[in-house]
């Protein structure tokens, strides 16, 4: 990898991690002031976790996966932030982070990485949401595939999100 590349991309995790650490350091029962479960406000998977050439570019080195979130119908407005980390085999880990806004009960995004399966090994793609109503609620979800073969990414990681 070209060395502004990894530059740009250690950036990109020290600051993701700036971010996202202060909010690991609790339990999800110190998020949870009301002391009820968080399956009561927040249900969310990781489906479909799978690799292949969703780009186009003829290499099958992209990943997609899909993540559905289910609401509690009596919370109105939704309000929440979503961490998604890949974690490659090499340890190299990638974090990007989604907010959404919704008054929908069930939201189902369509996450692609392209470029991002480049060893071979197991990936791990884990989810961190946070629900800021209510009092503030965390809950995580993950998912371990095994993309087979190595494949050389043609240019930089590109993230991508699509609401279903």
């Amino acid at each position: 990898m070209k060395k502004s590349i990894k530059i740009v991309l250690v950036t990109i995790l020290v600051f993701s991690s700036i971010m996202i650490f202060p909010y690991l350091n609790y339990s999800s029962q110190a998020f949870n002031r009301k002391n009820v479960s968080e399956e009561d406000y927040i249900q969310f998977s990781i489906n479909g976790a799978t690799y292949g050439d969703f780009d186009g570019d003829g290499n099958e080195d992209d990943i997609e996966c899909y993540i559905d979130i289910h609401f509690n119908p009596e919370i109105n407005r939704k309000k929440v932030e979503l961490y998604v980390e890949l974690h490659l085999p090499n340890g190299d880990i990638f974090i990007y982070k989604i907010m959404v806004n919704t008054f929908l009960t069930d939201v189902s995004l369509h996450l692609f990485f392209y470029n991002h399966a480049y060893v071979s090994g197991d990936y791990i793609i884990i989810a961190h949401i946070f629900l800021a109503q209510l009092g503030n609620y965390y809950t995580n979800c993950y998912v371990v595939f095994d993309p087979p073969r190595e494949e050389e990414p043609d240019s930089d990681p590109i993230f991508e999100c699509k609401l279903c």
